[in-house]
């Protein structure tokens, strides 16, 4: 079942090609930061941190107080995400799943 309010996020480049993409989803509080993909060529340029700001801009602007990051267990750049970025941890919420890894987090507003 998906969230009831979606969004989608981008960065693209000075010809219009998609350098980043990023899903938001949001309920009863919460805000999911899932399907966050940066094209090889521009990885460690900072573009998946840009985004994830911009999405949890976008979250807290429609009344989230709490994010939740879904990656990859062996993306280690957005694993280490410094908390400036995301807000104050929940360790409670960090939990590994197979193939991904979830971190709950109390929105910087």
């Amino acid at each position: 079942m998906s969230a009831p309010e979606q969004a989608f996020a981008s960065i693209r480049g000075d010809a219009g090609e998609v350098l980043a993409i990023g899903r938001l989803s949001i309920a009863d509080g919460w805000a999911g930061i899932t399907a966050v993909e940066v094209t090889r060529a521009r990885r460690g340029a900072g573009l998946g941190m840009a985004l994830t700001r911009a999405i949890c801009a976008e979250a807290a602007a429609r009344g989230a107080r709490r994010v939740f990051l879904q990656v990859e267990t062996d993306n280690i750049p957005a694993r280490t995400l410094p908390d400036p970025v995301l807000g104050s941890p929940l360790s409670a919420t960090r939990r590994e799943r197979g193939t991904w890894a979830e971190a709950g987090y109390s929105l910087r507003l």
